[in-house]
């Protein structure tokens, strides 16, 4: 018989006939629970791929927001260690370098 083919089937005295329609190679044949077995897991597997795409993106997001502001707190503490060190006030620049030193080098 070939794959495909409709087949009559004696049972109980009854003509029945039987299709196998999804075919996957010469000789053998799916049937609908099998193609709906493999559907299920091909949806399974492509929304955990989905899943993991999206915790990436919202993960590259918020480090990139995180840091942007970590740069500009960077800019705006060495703006102010400039001022501080073209004047005569070095125990505020002292502090300023200090935070600058832990905004660069947390450990």
């Amino acid at each position: 018989m070939q794959p495909g083919k409709a087949m009559t089937v004696q049972g109980d005295g009854l003509a029945a006939v039987r299709r196998r329609p999804f075919s996957c190679r010469k000789g053998a044949a799916l049937t609908f629970l099998e193609f709906l077995g493999s559907a299920a897991f091909g949806a399974i597997c492509g929304a955990f791929v989905a899943l993991y795409n999206n915790e990436r993106q919202i993960r590259i997001k918020n480090v990139t927001k995180e840091r942007a502001k970590w740069r500009e707190k960077i800019r705006s503490n060495a703006t102010e260690i400039s001022r501080a060190a073209t004047g005569d006030d070095k125990a505020k620049s002292l502090e300023l370098r200090r935070e600058l030193s832990l905004h660069l080098n947390a450990f």
